[in-house]
C-alpha cells in the first residue's frame, strides 16, 4: 500500500526521502569522474528528511527563550530515542542550526586567538626594545581600554558577536601604536636635550668658558619638560591620528551608510575602544615610563640612510607605487566576487556537513518562498461557497505558476498543491465498479465533473444526486476534506489563518551566489507577471536565497560606500587640521593607494569576500592614516626640505616601523584560526597595514620631493635635491638659518 501511495504521488515525496545508495560502484552514472558518489539507488529508501517549521519570534511559544534552546531540545529528543532506533544516524541541520554552530566555532576561535595575540605582541615589543619595561608601559593602557570596551558593550546591550571579538587584536595594535609614539618621542626629546647640552659644554670647554649644567636623566623637572614637549609635537599627532581613526570608524555606525547591524556594532566597539585607548595612553604612558625608569636605546644608524631614500629615489618609488596601483585598479572587480559560505567555514561542523549532504542528495537545503495572495477574491469565493484559497481557479493558478517555476534550473516547489497531488483517491460505485483511481489532484481535474457527455460521463452524471450542489458540491467537499484534515502545524506552514493566502516554497541546492542570483531574477520575473486569475497577486521571492543575495549586495555596497565616505571624510578633516587642502590630500594618498592594492590580495584562490573582509577598507584607513599623520606632522616640524624629510623619516620611520610590526604581530595570531574566513581577514589586514607603513614612510615623502623638484624645474631654479653622501640643501630657498661659530 505504501509503495502504491508513493508511485501515485508523482514525485511529491521526493523532498522527504531518497534512495541514496550507489547501485554500481564501478560505473560513473552521473559522469563526474567519481565512481563512488552516484545516487542511482539500490531500490531501498535509506535517507529521510524531517522538516521543521519555526516561528521567527519564539517568545510566542513561551517554551523556549531563543533558537539555541529550541535546537538543543531537538538534539535532546534525538538523544532520547528508544534503543531500537539508535542504529540510525540523525543530525539537526538547516540554516539556523548551521549559523549557530559556525558562530560558536568562530567565537571559540577568537577566544583562543586573544592570548596568543597578547603573547606575540609582548615578544615583539620586548625584542624591539630589549626591555620588558615597555611591555608594562604599553600593555597597561591596552588592558584597561579592553576592559572599558568590553564593559561598555555589556552596558549598551551590544551582543558580543565574533566580529566584535575580532576587533580586539586591532585595538591591541592601536594601543601599542599610541604608547610607542609617545614614549619614543619622550626619549628622543630627552636624548636631544642631553646631547645638545653635552655639545654646548664641549664647545665651552674648547673655549675655556664655564660649563653649563647637563640635565639629569631622571630629574623630575627635566622629565616634565620633555613630556610637555612631547605633547606639543607627537602628542598632537597621536591625538589627531586617534580622532581621525574615530571619525573613520564612525562611518561604520551610520545606518544610512551601513545597513548591516553587526557591522554597525563593530563600529561602535572600535570607537569606544580607540577613545579609551587614547585616554589611558595619555594618562598612563608618561607616568609608567617615569615610575619604571624606562630609557630607550637610540635608533639604529641605518635609519639615517633610509631617511634619504624618498629624496634620492623618489622617481623609482613613484613608478613602482603607480604601477602596482594601476594593476590594483584594473582588478577592482575582484572586490565584487560573491560572499562564500561553506568553503569559508571551519571544518568538523556536523550540521554544516549534513546540510551539504542534504543539498547534494535532495537537491535542496536553500529554501525560499513567495506568497500567493487571494484576499480580493472574497466575492468569488462566496459565490462558489468556499474560502478564497480553496477556490479551484485559485488552486489552478498556483499550480500553473509552480509548473512554470519548476522549469527553472535546480528548482523545485512545494505548496498545498503538493499535498493534493500526493493524496491517493479512489471512487468506487456500490456495485463494485471503480469509477476513478489516481491522485486527488488529477481527480479534481477529471473532465466529467463539468461535462454532460452521456457516453463518456454517463456514470458521473449520477453523482448529481449526491447533494444539493451535485457534482460541483462533491468536488468542493473533496478539497475541503483535505484542507480540514491538515494538522494545525502543516496548515500554518502553507496557509494563513484567514484562508486568503498561500505560501509556495521554492527549494534549491546550495550554489554559487552569482548563479543563484540569476535564478532568483528569473523567478522574480515570473512572479512579476500578471496573474492568470483576476484579483490575485504574488509577492517576489523571499526567504533564504533572496536574503543571502541581499546581504551579499549589502556587504559589497557597504564595503564600497564606507571606503569612499571614509576617504572623503578623512581628507576633509585632515585638510582642516593641517589648514591646507594640499596637506590633507597628501596625507591620504598613502592610505588610498594601499586600499587600491587590496584587490591584488583577493586574487588568491582561497581569499574571498566575507562579512569580515568587507570591513577591511575602513579599518585600514583608520590604522594606516595614523602612520601617514605622524610622518606628515614630523615633516611639517622639520620643514619641507631634503634635510627635513630625511630627519622626519629617520626619527618617525623607526617608531612607525615598531608600531607596524607590533600591530601585525598581534593581528597575526589570527593565522591560528580554524575558520578560513577569519584567517583571510587577518592575513589581508596584516599585509595592508605593512603596505600602509611602506607608503607612509616612502611614498608620502616621495610625493613632496616630486612637487618641489618639479616646481624648481618649472621656475628654472637649482635642483632641489642633493645626491652627496649626506643630505645637503642645494637651493637657497629651502635652507634654514644655522648658527656658525668660528674657533681658533
Amino acid at each position: 500500500r505504501i509503495d502504491q501511495i508513493i508511485e501515485e504521488s508523482e514525485g511529491g515525496f521526493d523532498a522527504l526521502f531518497k534512495d541514496t545508495n550507489d547501485m554500481n560502484p564501478f560505473e560513473d552514472t552521473d559522469g563526474d569522474g567519481n565512481y563512488t558518489n552516484d545516487i542511482d539507488g539500490d531500490g531501498i529508501w535509506d535517507t529521510a528528511a524531517i522538516l521543521v517549521g519555526m516561528k521567527s519570534d519564539l517568545s510566542e511559544t513561551k517554551d523556549y527563550a531563543d533558537f539555541t534552546e529550541l535546537l538543543d531540545h531537538f538534539q535532546e529528543v534525538i538523544d532520547a530515542r528508544p534503543t531500537e532506533y539508535t542504529n540510525t544516524e540523525m543530525t539537526v541541520t538547516g540554516l539556523t542550526k548551521v549559523l549557530e554552530d559556525i558562530s560558536d566555532a568562530i567565537y571559540e576561535d577568537l577566544l583562543m586567538i586573544l592570548p596568543w595575540s597578547i603573547l606575540f605582541t609582548i615578544l615583539v615589543i620586548t625584542t624591539l626594545h630589549r626591555s620588558a619595561k615597555v611591555v608594562l608601559i604599553t600593555g597597561t593602557p591596552i588592558v584597561m581600554a579592553l576592559a572599558v570596551t568590553f564593559g561598555s558593550s555589556v552596558i549598551l546591550d551590544i551582543t558580543l558577536t565574533p566580529m566584535i571579538v575580532a576587533t580586539f587584536p586591532i585595538l591591541i595594535g592601536l594601543g601599542v601604536d599610541y604608547a610607542l609614539h609617545m614614549v619614543n618621542r619622550i626619549e628622543e626629546v630627552r636624548r636631544k636635550e642631553i646631547d645638545k647640552a653635552n655639545n654646548e659644554n664641549a664647545r665651552r670647554r674648547r673655549k675655556g668658558e664655564p660649563l653649563e649644567p647637563v640635565p639629569e636623566l631622571w630629574d623630575i623637572n627635566f622629565y616634565r619638560d620633555c613630556v610637555l614637549e612631547m605633547t606639543r609635537s607627537t602628542g598632537v599627532a597621536v591625538f589627531l591620528s586617534a580622532m581621525t581613526t574615530v571619525i573613520g570608524f564612525s562611518v561604520l555606525i551610520a545606518p544610512n551608510i551601513v545597513p548591516i547591524s553587526p557591522i554597525r556594532s563593530v563600529g561602535i566597539t572600535l570607537v569606544i575602544g580607540i577613545m579609551s585607548t587614547l585616554l589611558f595612553s595619555i594618562i598612563l604612558v608618561p607616568t609608567l615610563a617615569w615610575l619604571l625608569k624606562f630609557n630607550k636605546r637610540t635608533n639604529p644608524s641605518m635609519w639615517k640612510n633610509i631617511g634619504t631614500w624618498p629624496v634620492k629615489w623618489f622617481l623609482v618609488i613613484l613608478l613602482v607605487s603607480g604601477s602596482v596601483t594601476a594593476y590594483g585598479v584594473a582588478n577592482l572587480d575582484k572586490m565584487n566576487e560573491p560572499i562564500t559560505g561553506s568553503s569559508e567555514a571551519p571544518d568538523g561542523i556536523d550540521s554544516l556537513n549534513s546540510l551539504a549532504k542534504y543539498s547534494r542528495e535532495f537537491s535542496g537545503g536553500q529554501t525560499s518562498l513567495f506568497i500567493f495572495n487571494a484576499e480580493e477574491r472574497t466575492a468569488e469565493a462566496l459565490e462558489n461557497n468556499t474560502e478564497n484559497i480553496r477556490d479551484l481557479p485559485v488552486l489552478d493558478a498556483i499550480d500553473a505558476l509552480e509548473t512554470q517555476i519548476d522549469g527553472v534550473d535546480e528548482t523545485n516547489t512545494t505548496s498545498i498543491i503538493t499535498f493534493l497531488r500526493t493524496i491517493p483517491a479512489t471512487i468506487t460505485l456500490a456495485d463494485g465498479v471503480t469509477l476513478y483511481e489516481g491522485s486527488l489532484w488529477d481527480l479534481l481535474h477529471e473532465p466529467c465533473w463539468e461535462s454532460n457527455d452521456p457516453i463518456e460521463c454517463n456514470v458521473w452524471l449520477g453523482l448529481e444526486l449526491t447533494g444539493p450542489e451535485g457534482r460541483k458540491g462533491l468536488r468542493k467537499d473533496m478539497v475541503n476534506v483535505v484542507f480540514d484534515t491538515l494538522t494545525e502545524e502543516v496548515r500554518s506552514m502553507l496557509l494563513n489563518e484567514a484562508g486568503t493566502k498561500a505560501i509556495v516554497y521554492v527549494t534549491q541546492p546550495y550554489m554559487n551566489l552569482n548563479v543563484a542570483g540569476e535564478l532568483r531574477d528569473e523567478i522574480d520575473e515570473m512572479l512579476s507577471q500578471e496573474p492568470i486569475v483576476d484579483k490575485t497577486s504574488m509577492s517576489l521571492l523571499t526567504g533564504g536565497l533572496p536574503v543571502s543575495l541581499d546581504i551579499n549586495d549589502g556587504i559589497h555596497d557597504t564595503q564600497s560606500t564606507t571606503t569612499i565616505v571614509t576617504l572623503l571624510l578623512l581628507t576633509l578633516v585632515l585638510s582642516i587640521v593641517f589648514r591646507s587642502p594640499r596637506l590633507g590630500i597628501y596625507t591620504m594618498i598613502p592610505v588610498a593607494v594601499v586600499i587600491l592594492w587590496q584587490p591584488l590580495l583577493m586574487q588568491s584562490g582561497d581569499v574571498n569576500v566575507n562579512i569580515f573582509t568587507a570591513m577591511i577598507g575602513t579599518i585600514v584607513f583608520g590604522i594606516g592614516v595614523d602612520d601617514s599623520i605622524h610622518v606628515m606632522h614630523r615633516i611639517q616640524e622639520e620643514g619641507e626640505t631634503p634635510n627635513g624629510i630625511a630627519n622626519a623619516i629617520e626619527e618617525t620611520g623607526q617608531t612607525i616601523f615598531e608600531t607596524t610590526i607590533t600591530t601585525i604581530s598581534g593581528i597575526a595570531a589570527g593565522f591560528l584560526a580554524a575558520f578560513p574566513g577569519l584567517e583571510n581577514f587577518f592575513m589581508i589586514m596584516c599585509l595592508l597595514i605593512f603596505f600602509a607603513f611602506i607608503t607612509s614612510a616612502f611614498l608620502l615623502p616621495a610625493v613632496f620631493t616630486l612637487e618641489h623638484t618639479a616646481r624648481a624645474k618649472l621656475l628654472g631654479q637649482e635642483d632641489w635635491r642633493d645626491y652627496g653622501d649626506g643630505i645637503a640643501l642645494a637651493s637657497p630657498i629651502s635652507m634654514k638659518t644655522l648658527d656658525a661659530v668660528l674657533e681658533d
